[in-house]
């Protein structure tokens, strides 16, 4: 599914992901880190999520901003060429880069203004929770699933963190959404 320039989904996507099934986390999400004034989980919810809101978020619900918060100015240092001190998500980065979670490309970039994919979610959720996966077929799209990711993906659906999207699909290269992140989060 390609997103839209606003960074919504397409239609179907829009208002299959605001109602319905991820309802119930996202809603949760916005009332336990007091967000009401600032969003509505049945709106926002469809966005696409940005790599460097994933981390945060994943920060926040690992407890790992502690570690972020804690942290020396030693160790708040990235290794990332397009992540720099002034951006918001700097201190979870530098301190999900320090835990291991996550990689940067070929070229030392992070890309944290970027969509994030579906599989890399679930690989960056395995590092943080140190898993180590499974080699089990669990989606019938599983080929499709990048070498890298089939053990993540696999695990989280095994531990029912991970659904596919219907036709026991999981499709991992689509976008991952606000909704479908926060339903993870809230599952582990």
């Amino acid at each position: 599914t390609n997103t839209l320039s606003s960074g919504l989904l397409k239609t179907w996507d829009y208002f299959y992901s605001s109602g319905g099934w991820d309802d119930y986390p996202p809603q949760i999400y916005v009332n336990e880190n007091d967000l009401r004034k600032t969003a509505a989980p049945m709106i926002t919810t469809s966005h696409a999520v940005r790599i460097g809101k994933i981390m945060k978020m994943a920060a926040m619900a690992l407890n790992l901003h502690n570690d972020a918060n804690e942290s020396t100015d030693d160790t708040k240092m990235t290794s990332f060429n397009d992540v720099i001190t002034d951006d918001w998500y700097y201190e979870f980065v530098a301190a999900a880069e320090a835990k291991g979670w996550i990689n940067g490309d070929d070229k030392n970039n992070f890309k944290p203004n970027e969509n994030i994919s579906r599989q890399d979610i679930a690989v960056i959720i395995c590092r943080a929770k140190k898993l180590y996966g499974s080699d089990k077929r669990v989606f019938d799209d599983y080929l499709s699933i990048s070498d890298y990711a089939k053990p993540s993906v696999s695990e989280l659906a095994q531990m029912g963190i991970v659904n596919g999207m219907g036709d026991n699909n999981f499709c991992p290269f689509k976008y991952a959404t606000r909704a479908e992140t926060v339903k993870i989060l809230y599952n582990l």
